[in-house]
């Protein structure tokens, strides 16, 4: 198909050309194939609230104490409905009105780079390397950053460093410092 025959397909791209019989007639036929769907699928629909219990709850609900009579079935659900619907929206402005212009999350402090460095047992040369890099991969040995590779620098006009930067020994974190 070629894009002509796209832009020039009545039946797809302009509905609005279709004559009125025609387009009921399509609405019916699409309604008649959802409808046998949807019956297929009553079987499988029926077991799992069969398995789900729905039956039982219907039968201690309605059917075994003292049955809800259709009238008071009319007047009562739309009144708890109405009820449930209240509450959430009391409840919501509530909250609204609670936490309007408030900042619930607040700002952590910036980790300082020598804290870093110390905290990762390592140079501030890595720390740099890392703060510079949007994306990095840090390679390790006996849980010790030995090299960084950074994958993407930041674009703030902080420059990337050097690839696979071989880090100098580093000392082993002890007993003490962990």
């Amino acid at each position: 198909m070629n894009a002509e025959t796209i832009l020039h397909d009545r039946f797809i791209y302009l509905p609005t050309q279709q004559s009125r019989a025609s387009r009921t007639f399509f609405g019916l036929i699409t309604l008649l194939a959802w409808a046998i769907y949807i019956y297929l699928w009553l079987p499988l629909t029926t077991l799992a609230l069969w398995l789900l219990g729905v039956r039982s709850a219907y039968l201690e609900v309605f059917l075994l104490h003292e049955p809800l009579k259709p009238p008071a079935m009319l007047t009562q659900l739309p009144l708890i409905a109405l009820a449930c619907a209240v509450v959430l929206i009391v409840w919501a402005e509530y909250n609204r009105r609670r936490f309007q212009g408030k900042e619930r999350r607040f700002a952590q402090a910036d980790v300082q780079l020598s804290e870093m460095s110390e905290a990762m047992h390592t140079t501030l040369a890595l720390g740099t390397a890392l703060v510079a890099a949007k994306t990095a991969t840090l390679r390790m040995d006996r849980g010790m950053p030995t090299a960084i590779d950074v994958a993407r620098p930041l674009s703030r006009g902080v420059p990337a460093p050097a690839p696979a930067t071989d880090l100098p020994a580093i000392k082993a974190p002890t007993a003490d410092t962990v």
